[in-house]
């Protein structure tokens, strides 16, 4: 894995509140998937990392992108009490409590972080302004999009988002699945007939099926409704 520089700032993204087991659960991962993941924090990309056989983790924050690099040095170099303690932006303190004591206790299950330090080597982290420019085509089989589809501009743009998502299932290889950490169920209704009718696929490759439902909320500020989309 590339090195990146370390970073000694705060970030808005030091641990995920969104759940890993969940994670883990719908994105049904297998020994031979490749996966492009939503960086964030990192903690999303390693869960997946300790099951994947390789994961790609995007972020379109430089600072974002480095802290991740630093945090995986820590695991690197079995530095695993600063990695259970990062820092955090004071914007996030409702989630210090919740989510970074479930983050702590997902990783520290026996032998956890050990598993995922043997398999660092899988891992690449990188700075792109958008997820899409990662996807090498024919690279990846999943893809965690964590909530972005709920922003950077995406929001009140149905149409955008669905073209988004049919832009990443060309990209991917099957079974072609897509976790998204805010289900837009209710604003796609028509997103599978809308991608079905695109010449530019094939109905195998467009119609998803959600296979995930709702998990708990990670925070009294966060709701987050999961769902999963599969290639069918």
């Amino acid at each position: 894995m590339k090195r990146l520089i370390r970073t000694t700032r705060i970030v808005d993204f030091p641990f995920t509140n969104e759940s890993l087991p969940a994670i883990r659960q719908g994105m049904d991962i297998k020994r031979n998937d490749r996966i492009c993941a939503i960086c964030g924090s990192l903690d999303q990309a390693l869960a997946m990392l300790e099951y994947a056989a390789e994961v790609t983790a995007v972020d379109y924050d430089a600072k974002q992108a480095a802290f991740a690099d630093y945090k995986a040095g820590l695991i690197r170099d079995g530095n695993f009490e600063e990695f259970f303690n990062p820092m955090y932006h004071p914007d996030h303190a409702f989630v210090r409590d919740s989510a970074r004591i479930r983050r702590n206790e997902y990783f520290s299950k026996k032998g956890r972080l050990e598993r995922i330090r043997k398999r660092l080597n899988r891992l690449e982290i990188r700075f792109e302004k958008d997820f899409i420019h990662a996807l090498t085509p024919g690279r990846f089989t999943k893809a965690y999009l964590s909530n972005i589809l709920g922003h950077h501009g995406f929001k009140e743009k149905p149409s955008e988002q669905k073209e988004y998502v049919k832009k990443i299932i060309e990209c991917l290889e099957s079974p072609k699945l897509i976790y998204i950490a805010n289900d837009l169920s209710a604003q796609l209704k028509d997103f599978n007939d809308i991608l079905e009718r695109d010449n530019g696929l094939t109905a195998k490759a467009i119609m998803l099926e959600p296979v995930v439902d709702v998990f708990p909320s990670a925070g009294k500020k966060h709701r987050w409704h999961p769902a999963v989309y599969r290639a069918i």
